[in-house]
């Protein structure tokens, strides 16, 4: 059923850049459980029309009251050839607050996401994904994954994901879950929390 959203929690949306950006809206609960609300994928589409045509409309429309807080791929901080902007100054332009996540190291990434699938909270999983994620839920149930390397013998595998249409929302979603160790979020006393929370 579809996830219910916290008006007065921050929205966490983790952005993954190029040109087929995404984007995934989380947040987490007062209870600290990781909440995917939704997903929003392009095709063929620069960052600037990807946030005023496709991220911003899903916002003022279905969290019109809740604030929204970007962490994406450093690689946003690259000042373009063309006009020397950055991705993340389309943001600033766009009036949505927008950090670079602290690294982009894949290991640091998964692990971020494995934190929260390997926990539970009240006992609920530590992850919960509306079922509107479709490209997300469909990445997460494996097309997102190595891809097998052509040699002869023992089947050897690359060590980053290969790029397809479910990488980049996969990748989204390992920049909103790292940010949870960057933000303070209030939690009451529920015994064992997961200690990347501030």
């Amino acid at each position: 059923s579809p996830l219910k959203v916290y008006n007065n929690r921050p929205l966490l949306i983790g952005q993954d850049f190029g040109l087929t950006p995404a984007a995934v809206i989380c947040q987490i609960s007062p209870r600290g459980q990781f909440r995917v609300l939704a997903e929003v994928v392009s095709a063929d589409m620069g960052i600037r029309r990807f946030i005023m045509d496709a991220l911003k409309p899903v916002l003022a429309m279905e969290y019109p009251d809740v604030t929204p807080v970007v962490y994406g791929d450093p690689a946003g901080s690259q000042r373009a050839q063309t006009d020397e902007r950055t991705c993340f100054d389309e943001f600033i332009d766009a009036r949505l607050a927008a950090y670079p996540a602290h690294t982009n190291n894949f290991a640091a990434r998964r692990e971020a996401v494995a934190f929260y699938l390997t926990k539970y909270i009240d006992k609920q999983p530590g992850m919960l994904i509306d079922p509107r994620c479709r490209t997300l839920i469909k990445g997460l149930g494996g097309r997102y994954r190595y891809r097998k390397m052509q040699v002869s013998g023992t089947a050897r595998y690359t060590d980053q994901p290969e790029k397809n249409e479910y990488s980049h929302v996969c990748e989204a979603l390992q920049y909103a879950a790292l940010s949870t160790d960057m933000i303070s979020v209030e939690i009451a006393d529920v015994g064992e929390m997961p200690g990347r929370l501030l």
